[in-house]
């Protein structure tokens, strides 16, 4: 590790730039990771929307089930 510590200079003259860099990589990670559990959360709404529609087969609840499902 002796001779990696000639770098420390280079971080201490550029470490704004440095501390910059790894928030904008943090923030990028964050959201490369956000859009999947969106997705995931709106497949999830559709699919308990269905089984509540499924189970109101034959009553006449079953047409204002579909309201609320076309409405989300």
């Amino acid at each position: 590790m002796k001779h990696l510590a000639y770098l420390n200079k280079y971080f201490y003259k550029y470490r704004y730039r440095f501390i910059l860099g790894i928030a904008f990589v943090t923030i990028s990670n964050v959201f490369a990771v956000l859009p999947p559990q969106v997705i995931r959360y709106a497949f999830d709404l559709v699919k308990d929307n269905i089984a509540y529609y499924n189970l109101y087969d034959g009553f006449a609840l079953q047409a204002s089930i579909y309201s609320v499902f076309s409405h989300i």
